[in-house]
């Protein structure tokens, strides 16, 4: 069944359901849409929740009340009859969690909680600082890599996880930015931020302590304590974790390479394949359009210390 509605009165809008999504009775999903990509369907949610967590780049959010921009931070709930769709998606990069009613009815007692959960057919938008961001988006990768992996017992594990990162949202929501600036997990993440955008160069430890505002020994010894890496093989996952995103949008080797930091293809191949237990070429083959396989490959890479 669908229908017309304002302000899109020109736009069919799809009914989209839990069983054509596979909401059994939580799914989360990681998603970086193409750079091109401009919008997708209008839709309605039928009988389950989407909560999006935006990591990076900017979405816009049509809904018939008018039109949002969301930021990285954000976090927004549509409950169940919600109708919109995206717009301009830009270099976006975020957690899309998807869950029935019956998953959070122990939860409603919890003060805020329906205010969070909002009513039928509504959307909430509430914004997360750096630090509780990277702590939230920490529990949507175990949520994400449940969904994946489907290892016994992942439904049940799911649902805990849902219960686990809507408590947090709730507590976190309400929380301001300035207590979370001089926090230890801030400053890690700026130096994270500072890797992630110079992935292609050469970075030192003293200009990741400068970032972070700490000494070399006190920005070794914390960074370990809040990601359980050391520096420089957090900087090596998060570029082979590049590579293998190339590799799977067709990227050749060399080029691969180059962009991820590695001058030499031979050092490249030899590290993909130390972290990876697969050559560049092997791995391309693998997840030749099968996005499940690509993020099987990213999550199996970040369990090498």
């Amino acid at each position: 069944m669908s229908e017309m509605i304002s302000p899109a009165e020109d736009k069919t809008v799809v009914d989209f359901t839990p069983e054509q999504w596979q909401v059994d009775p939580v799914r989360c999903s990681l998603w970086f849409p193409s750079e091109k990509q401009d919008d997708d369907q209008w839709h309605r949610h039928l009988d389950f929740y989407e909560l999006v967590i935006l990591l990076e780049g900017t979405v816009w959010d049509d809904s018939p009340v008018g039109q949002e921009m969301y930021k990285p931070g954000d976090f927004l709930i549509y409950a169940p009859g919600s109708v919109h769709h995206y717009s301009r998606l830009r270099n976006s990069r975020y957690y899309n969690v998807l869950f029935l009613p019956e998953a959070v009815t122990e939860l409603t007692g919890i003060p805020g909680m329906e205010t969070l959960l909002v009513r039928t057919g509504r959307s909430s938008l509430y914004h997360l600082g750096n630090t509780l961001l990277a702590q939230a988006s920490a529990i949507a990768e175990d949520m994400h890599r449940e969904s994946v992996q489907k290892n016994p017992g992942w439904k049940l594990c799911l649902k805990a996880q849902l219960s686990r990162l809507l408590i947090f949202l709730l507590r976190g929501a309400d929380k301001t930015e300035e207590s979370q600036l001089d926090s230890l997990a801030w400053r890690i993440s700026c130096s994270i931020h500072f890797m992630e955008k110079r992935l292609a160069e050469k970075i030192t430890l003293a200009q990741l302590a400068a970032v972070s505002s700490m000494s070399l020994s006190s920005y070794r010894h914390n960074f370990k304590n809040i990601t359980g890496y050391s520096p420089k093989n957090y900087f090596l996952l998060l570029r082979l974790k590049n590579a293998c995103r190339m590799l799977f949008s067709g990227k050749n080797i060399a080029e691969t390479a180059l962009a991820s930091g590695f001058e030499e293809r031979e050092y490249f191949s030899r590290m993909f394949k130390k972290y990876t237990n697969f050559s560049p070429s092997a791995a391309a083959e693998r997840m030749h359009n099968d996005e499940k396989q690509l993020h099987k490959l990213i999550e199996e890479l970040w369990q090498k210390k």
